[in-house]
């Protein structure tokens, strides 16, 4: 059995069996085109670097390295765990992941951890800790189907043709619905983040300009479908200042 968690945080929460991985990657955040595997760690640790001041060395070890080491496991695996949530954030580093594991061939059974239900778009954040217990109880099987569905929404977010995403973004299929709002959302990031760009102007003139962690916190509270990060809200918030009025 491994496990592969979306981000450190979970890390110290977890008492499971088996090897432990972390993707530390925002793929919803800058660009994601490319032609093969290589072309895009290329992409995004140029990305990292330049909007995030990343250290090219540690983003090629702790997350091109992790992640490659992850796969070379995942290739003898008997059983994968992915420790991902239901916003934006989460999902389409998801979807990447299906997809290169569908690559690779992988025989081994996939499952989904989801958070409780109850957790909201809290996800993980709620729990204290988490054993093996939590675990079994919050697994998800993912049948061929879903595999298909995720694997094909990467190449849609992915893709060069507006289309694709205008096709398989439309309501998806159950056991799914809870992902309306995050493809709403990545919809209207398309279309020129006008919604997006709404929210947060009107978080400014609430909060002011030197209010971004109340507003931060507003926003993740009524628009987790989202997911950012501290840092993914605080490069809007810098961006729309000069517009917001």
């Amino acid at each position: 059995m491994i496990h592969l968690l979306n981000g450190d945080a979970l890390h110290e929460k977890l008492t499971v069996d088996g090897a432990i991985y972390i993707f530390r990657e925002a793929l919803c955040d800058g660009p994601v085109l490319y032609s093969g595997p290589d072309d895009l760690w290329s992409l995004r640790q140029s990305f990292m670097v330049t909007n995030y001041g990343a250290d090219a060395k540690e983003y090629a070890e702790r997350t091109m390295m992790e992640f490659e080491a992850f796969l070379s496991a995942a290739a003898l695996a008997e059983s994968i765990q992915l420790w991902f949530e239901w916003d934006l954030f989460c999902q389409v580093n998801l979807w990447y992941i299906v997809s290169r594991l569908r690559q690779h061939g992988i025989t081994g059974k996939i499952h989904w951890i989801q958070p409780p239900g109850e957790a909201g778009w809290g996800g993980f954040g709620p729990a204290k800790s988490i054993t093996g217990v939590e675990m079994v109880a919050w697994t998800h099987v993912l049948v061929p189907e879903a595999l298909d569905y995720f694997e094909r929404l990467w190449s849609a977010y992915a893709s060069t043709d507006p289309a694709d995403w205008q096709i398989f973004s439309q309501a998806p299929p159950e056991p799914f619905s809870k992902l309306k709002p995050v493809l709403v959302a990545e919809t209207d990031r398309r279309n020129g983040s006008v919604e997006l760009h709404r929210l947060t102007d009107d978080l400014i003139r609430k909060y002011g300009k030197n209010g971004f962690v109340p507003a931060f916190r507003e926003f993740s509270k009524d628009h987790g479908y989202y997911g950012f990060g501290d840092l993914q809200f605080k490069s809007l918030w810098d961006q729309r200042i000069p517009v917001s009025g």
